[in-house]
């Protein structure tokens, strides 16, 4: 007889191992700014950690395919609407955002990016154990999907949220907001001049009391109990070795260069379609520099 479970997780930990990518300095995730910056910091250091057992790593990974697997059913219903009224459906739509300075960039994918005679949607899928009817949605999900209404100041965007036992959905709109948008990009300088500095940055989910559910998953927990709740410099090496020679002072005027993009980005003259010509093209070439 075929081992199934073998199988399976043999292939699991091969397309795994796969698709790990080292995180480079000068790239961000938006998955990121909502997470305590100490635990991303962390995963930017060479650190010598103990990996999780392979049964455990199977584990975690059967839950991302789960997750995959519900979002794939979900995404192929809300393109069956939408073809039907004549729009069109990306999913996996990779983003680039430099920081003003071009210092840095925060990368993402949007979910799926909806097209039709109405405007653009962006519609982000979660999978949730319990859906509640208050505390929806989580304030790192919104962190997550703020960046991308960046491109498009008139798009409509949403966090989709599913039970996997169920299959029961809610989705709830996501408005763009300048000042959370703000202290996004002050978050990511922060985590910048922390990584370029060897500045172990504060214990962001310990100091916030509505943080600290973090804590209890995160696989810095050790470590970060170790050390102080303050930040300090730190002896160790940050990966690749990477030193900032830019001036600190440069790195404070992160609002007037949000509220400057915002004006360039409301001022534009440009028509539905050419603005979605545009997007289409930066989208395309995030795309491609993502596979190199």
């Amino acid at each position: 007889m075929i081992d199934c479970e073998r199988i399976i997780s043999s292939q699991l930990l091969k397309e795994n191992e796969a698709h790990e990518r080292q995180r480079q300095v000068g790239e961000y995730y938006c998955t990121d700014l909502g997470n305590c910056i100490r635990k991303t910091w962390y995963k930017y250091q060479d650190l010598d950690m103990v990996e999780p057992s392979e049964t455990e790593t199977v584990r975690m990974l059967k839950v991302f395919e789960r997750g995959n697997l519900l979002h794939e059913w979900l995404t192929s219903r809300i393109r069956k609407h939408v073809e039907e009224i004549g729009g069109y459906l990306k999913e996996e739509v990779s983003v680039v955002i430099p920081n003003m300075d071009d210092q840095y960039v925060i990368r993402g994918r949007i979910d799926n990016l909806i097209a039709t005679e109405d405007g653009f949607d962006i519609v982000e899928v979660k999978t949730t154990a319990r859906i509640r009817k208050t505390g929806m949605p989580l304030p790192h999900h919104v962190a997550q999907v703020m960046p991308y209404l960046l491109y498009s100041p008139n798009a409509k965007a949403g966090i989709l949220y599913i039970e996997p036992n169920t299959l029961h959905t809610a989705f709830y709109e996501v408005k763009y907001d300048m000042f959370l948008m703000q202290e996004l990009w002050k978050k990511s300088k922060d985590l910048h001049h922390c990584i370029t500095n060897n500045i172990l940055p504060d214990a962001e989910a310990k100091l916030k009391k509505v943080e600290n559910w973090q804590c209890k998953y995160c696989e810095f927990k050790e470590l970060c109990d170790m050390q102080d709740d303050r930040g300090k410099p730190m002896d160790f090496i940050p990966i690749n070795g990477c030193k900032d020679d830019s001036d600190p002072e440069d790195l404070e005027s992160f609002a007037d260069e949000v509220e400057q993009l915002e004006k360039d980005l409301l001022s534009s003259k440009e028509t539905d379609e050419e603005r979605w010509q545009r997007l289409k093209k930066i989208m395309d070439q995030a795309e491609k520099d993502a596979d190199e």
